[in-house]
């Protein structure tokens, strides 16, 4: 997030947006406000619509229903010609490293490639490419390269490249760090970071890992420290206990969803989470749950305010004592086994 205050307009505003697939409803009614500079985290299991939600908030598809505004543009009601100007402010870092860059071409022709189509950097398209490798921790020597050539995270890298060579100012990151090993993930995340900060960039950041949310984004459709200090839906207890907890002598207590995830050909009657939510009474197989105010965020549970808040040092349990005992002598210089 940027240094002092945003700008009193959202950058990007989606109110209740709407994608079916003939019967299957991928996206249902999500609303939410982007500014300038912030990332804002959309969280979910994998199968849940996020990547369709990003993907309508760029107009790479129609929604069914629904509206987004772009720097106060209604987005859905621009012609054709209008929304491929737009396509410079508006770009994608997609999930999978390697299948979103075109094996056939040069990460040099894939780098020039939107600069060309943008009129950007005529005359010094080299320069220009040279520009953006250095930008994501690559070398000028790297232009000429295949994308084969590279790993993971260097391909992850030249991606970002492409997303930011046209100088956007929102950019749907649909986990961007999901593919890689652990130990590059921090890498990128931070990369995405410093990027944001150097350019005022804003990104809509889809993941399922909540630890790297945690981490990068400021808001996940609510405030990140008050979801993370007290969450309140036990579906938000379920994704948090999943967490790996860095302390070996430690283990969290695992909130296991019983039950299926729910079909989006055929969702339930009353709160989608029901059939899965430990809480779950008559009154949520009969009526869906409102939206409403707990504390600095929103809730749609029936029962929210009679479910003990999940924190995490609460569900934290000793492993193994002579562990903890040797860790704590380490810590302190000193002690017996």
């Amino acid at each position: 997030m940027l240094a002092g205050t945003f700008v009193s307009r959202p950058l990007l505003r989606a109110e209740r947006l709407v994608k079916h697939f003939k019967a299957v409803r991928a996206v249902d009614d999500i609303s939410f406000e982007l500014y300038t500079g912030e990332t804002l985290a959309l969280v979910g299991e994998s199968g849940c619509g996020k990547s369709t939600a990003g993907r309508l908030l760029l107009r790479l598809i129609e929604p069914t229903s629904g509206k987004v505004w772009f720097d106060g543009r209604d987005l859905f009601g621009l012609a054709e010609r209008e929304v491929r100007s737009l396509r410079r402010e508006m770009q994608i870092i997609f999930q999978d490293p390697y299948g979103s860059l075109n094996p056939r071409m040069t990460v040099r022709d894939m780098l020039a490639e939107p600069l060309a189509l943008h009129g950007l950097a005529k005359g010094k398209q080299p320069e220009r490419v040279a520009e953006l490798l250095r930008l994501v921790g690559l070398g000028p020597e790297h232009a000429g390269r295949y994308p084969h050539e590279f790993s993971g995270g260097q391909r992850q890298r030249i991606g970002i490249a492409r997303a930011v060579a046209v100088e956007p100012r929102l950019i749907v990151c649909d986990e961007p760090v999901s593919a890689l090993d652990v130990s590059i993930r921090a890498q990128i995340i931070n990369l995405l970071q410093d990027l944001q900060r150097r350019f005022g960039l804003a990104y809509l950041f889809i993941a399922h890992d909540l630890a790297v949310v945690k981490h990068i984004a400021a808001r996940v459709a609510a405030d990140k420290r008050a979801l993370f200090a007290e969450p309140r839906h036990p579906y938000t207890h379920a994704l948090l206990s999943a967490i790996p907890v860095p302390d070996l002598s430690l283990k969290r207590e695992r909130l296991v969803l019983q039950g299926d995830v729910p079909s989006a050909h055929r969702p339930p009657q009353g709160c989608r989470f029901h059939t899965r939510c430990p809480h779950a009474r008559e009154r949520c197989r009969e009526e869906e749950p409102p939206l409403a105010a707990a504390d600095s965020h929103s809730v749609a549970c029936h029962f929210w305010k009679e479910i003990e808040p999940f924190t995490s040092a609460s569900r934290l349990t000793p492993v193994n004592e002579r562990l903890t005992r040797l860790q704590a002598a380490f810590h302190t210089g000193g002690g017996s086994s």
